[in-house]
């Protein structure tokens, strides 16, 4: 009985021994985890890759950086979680912890039971320096499309991950920016002139831009198409306005520029830019009492300045000498195709009459583009004489001496009755009015008094204001003589520093 029990007991023990060791074997079957081997990809930014894996118990994934998330329900996570078998996981690369030429490596672990492997390395690649020039439709330009300069100037869009410098441009342009910053949204606009003395012709070109270290990132072609039919440029653009040629026509000067106001010898040399050198010369006299007329040189027509001109865009201005009172024109140069289009009716589309007015014909605003210069050549001057001008106009009023007239007073009557001999008439038209400026020939003092006042009696018309001036050339300004006034008005002028009579005008109406 004894030994029964014993070898009962030995059973038991067997039993538990052998199912113990059953229960190991399937533990270490279905217990140890199994990991795929480590495999290496490369993501840019912005993309979504999938990892694919079998488990064979519960299983969690996690992420060693924060560019690299789990997709997990639409959300981004850090780290993700399943059950047993086939997995299918996807993973979003984001931007963050990004700096220019530098990769990034991301490893995904895989934890099984208290176990944990690499399984995947995931490498971001470096973000070299990119900057685009863009035109407003967000297009870049490239070498099969450069960016078009138009005339005179445009402007582009600069698009950069980096803080850029435009570290170089052709001779033939300037650009007004030439540095931006980074950032998401980093849009600079570039504005780029043509310089002015490459209008004219077309050019091509690349624009460099650098990052701050100075190394260079990327150029861009750039071109110009040259100046289009329809424009045209002078050398003259700068001042157009206050040209003046001596009664000679021996030398010029303008006093519109820095500078200005010294007489230079003549010919003026002047530039012509045009596509193709195809423009058309007008000559414009400017008369005080017609205004503006075209001479029409090339069926005839003369006119008191003349160019050479050698068609390619040189030109040569000469005045001819001046027998007579001041005078005054326009220079003016057109593109073939603006001409074509006005050349039938050209008065009538360049000049106008103010309705309503006695004024003449004067020049439309719209043709300012098209003068290459105003002319103003000076008239002959009778030393001992007035000269006599309308104020605003220029226009010289004839002047006669008190011989002339055929009047019966002698020389020393001239002196009793008026200070002097040096006695002048002026005969004014009736229905218009007068503002003049009166300067006596040959009067080399700094300053002139005028009155109206003979033996005591007062000659000055109703409304009518007389001065004296101190200018360069000392004159007197003779305002407000009204329309229809009658009789003579009698205007004493004596040099401003001593009182001595220089001459006598004496005004009357005609007509």
């Amino acid at each position: 009985m004894k030994d029964k029990i014993y070898f009962l007991r030995f059973v038991v023990l067997a039993f538990c021994l052998v199912f113990v060791a059953c229960s190991d074997d399937d533990d270490k079957k279905q217990g140890d985890p199994i990991f795929p081997e480590v495999q290496k990809i490369s993501c840019a930014v912005g993309e979504t890759v999938e990892l694919t894996f079998n488990a064979n118990m519960n299983w969690k994934l996690s992420s060693s950086a924060l560019w690299c998330k789990f997709v997990v329900g639409g959300e981004l996570m850090n780290s993700c979680s399943g059950e047993t078998g086939e997995q299918t996981v996807a993973v979003s690369i984001g931007d963050d912890a990004t700096a220019l030429n530098k990769s990034y490596k991301a490893e995904i672990s895989l934890w099984m039971g208290a176990d944990k492997k690499v399984v995947y390395e995931i490498t971001r690649p470096s973000t070299g320096y990119e900057v685009s020039l863009l035109d407003e439709n967000d297009n870049p330009y490239t070498e099969d499309n450069p960016a078009t300069i138009a005339y005179k100037s445009s402007s582009f869009y600069v698009r950069a991950n980096f803080d850029w410098q435009l570290a170089e441009w052709p001779d033939w342009i300037d650009a007004d920016i030439t540095s931006g910053e980074a950032g998401e949204q980093s849009t600079n606009k570039l504005y780029v002139n043509i310089q002015t003395e490459y209008t004219k012709n077309a050019n091509e070109g690349f624009l460099t831009f650098v990052n701050e270290a100075g190394d260079k990132v990327a150029t861009v072609p750039v071109k110009y198409e040259g100046i289009p039919e329809d424009k045209i440029e002078f050398s003259t653009d700068d001042n157009k306005w206050n040209w003046s040629f001596t009664v000679d026509g021996q030398f010029y000067s303008n006093s519109g520029v820095s500078g200005g106001g010294n007489l230079e010898p003549m010919p003026l040399n002047i530039s012509i830019v045009a596509k193709n050198d195809k423009y058309v010369i007008v000559f414009v006299e400017d008369d005080p009492e017609w205004g503006c007329t075209r001479v029409q040189t090339e069926y005839g027509g003369t006119t008191w300045f003349n160019v050479e001109d050698d068609k390619k865009g040189n030109i040569q201005l000469h005045v001819d000498e001046n027998v007579g009172k001041e005078r005054s024109g326009y220079l003016m140069a057109f593109p073939v195709l603006k001409y074509d289009m006005i050349k039938d009716a050209f008065d009538d589309n360049v000049f106008y009459l103010e309705e309503g007015t006695d004024k003449p014909y004067m020049m439309r605003s719209d043709y300012d583009d098209y003068i290459v210069m105003r002319l103003t050549q000076e008239g002959q001057k009778v030393e001992g004489g007035l000269s006599v001008s309308v104020d605003g106009t220029g226009e010289q009023l004839e002047v006669f001496s008190y011989a002339d007239t055929g009047g019966e007073l002698t020389e020393e009557q001239l002196i009793e009755k008026y200070g002097t001999a040096s006695v002048y008439m002026l005969y004014l038209e009736n229905n218009r009015s007068y503002n003049l400026i009166v300067t006596p020939g040959g009067f080399t003092g700094w300053s002139l008094e005028a009155n109206t006042m003979l033996n005591g009696v007062e000659t000055k018309w109703d409304g009518v204001e007389v001065t004296g001036t101190w200018v360069d050339s000392a004159a007197v300004s003779i305002y407000g003589i009204g329309e229809n006034t009658a009789g003579e008005m009698v205007v004493t002028i004596m040099d401003g520093t001593n009182g001595n009579i220089v001459s006598v005008l004496i005004i009357s109406r005609f007509g």
